[in-house]
């Protein structure tokens, strides 16, 4: 149904990790 919605949170919430790592 919502599949690529929840593949762009997925994607942010990586992106937000990655953020908090450096």
């Amino acid at each position: 149904t919502c599949t690529m919605t929840v593949s762009i949170a997925v994607l942010a919430y990586e992106v937000l990790n990655k953020a908090a790592l450096l």
